[in-house]
């Protein structure tokens, strides 16, 4: 079974609410932050991603851009430090609407965490959640387990 597919299965399972909804496949486990779940969409505070294989941050700096496509918003590499374990990704600067931005950060290890954040005119950041359809749930999760 997918990861994507598992998470549908967790996603439908849950009966509302604030919830951490976790999945497991073979290419690996996933824990969705959730505000509310819909039967076609998701409110998500956070994405964490745990691959059955570690990952190549060079290789990961250009695929990245290249095919994460979900999230609607191109994320471009911030930090790609091999001798630290990991990469961080932000969407593009002329793609930040109203101060909010995905933020990826992966792990030689196979981990890896998606957020957004809000910046204010003052330069304070804030976490915040974001929708999408669980087919676009689920296509992420593929993408980062690929």
């Amino acid at each position: 079974m997918s990861l994507s597919k598992a998470m549908n299965d967790a996603l439908d399972a849950h009966p509302g609410g604030d919830a951490t909804i976790e999945a497991d496949a073979d290419s690996g486990s996933a824990a969705v932050e959730v505000t509310d779940v819909g039967k076609i969409g998701v409110r998500i505070k956070r994405v964490r991603i745990e691959k059955t294989t570690p990952t190549a941050l060079e290789e990961a700096a250009v695929s990245i851009p290249k095919g994460l496509r979900s999230l609607g918003e191109p994320l471009n590499p911030v930090e790609v430090a091999p001798s630290l374990g990991g990469a961080r990704f932000r969407t593009s600067p002329e793609e930040i609407h109203e101060g909010e931005y995905f933020e990826l950060e992966i792990h030689q290890s196979g981990k890896s965490e998606l957020s957004r954040t809000r910046v204010d005119n003052d330069g304070n950041r804030e976490d915040v959640d974001w929708a999408m359809t669980r087919d676009n749930l689920g296509r992420l999760l593929d993408e980062l387990t690929d």
